[in-house]
């Protein structure tokens, strides 16, 4: 009965062979990287910001006549 429901309703995942389904999911695993990637950038950069040290070093820099 339910292989009767998705014939009639032409699932798309019967239809694809196994290389577009394994293209498909090389695609979706470098997309989930690289927004894996893009987080932890982004609690760096939001730990670095909260934390104050860019207000120091910039202090720093500039009493020294670094900047």
């Amino acid at each position: 009965m339910v292989f009767l429901y998705l014939i009639s309703k032409g699932c798309e995942n019967m239809e694809k062979s196994l290389e577009q389904l394994k293209q498909e999911y090389e695609k979706t695993t470098v997309l989930l990287e690289r927004e894996k990637r893009k987080m932890q950038r982004l609690k760096n950069r939001q730990a670095y910001l909260e934390s104050g040290s860019r207000k120091q070093r910039t202090h720093r820099l500039i009493t020294r006549g670094a900047a």
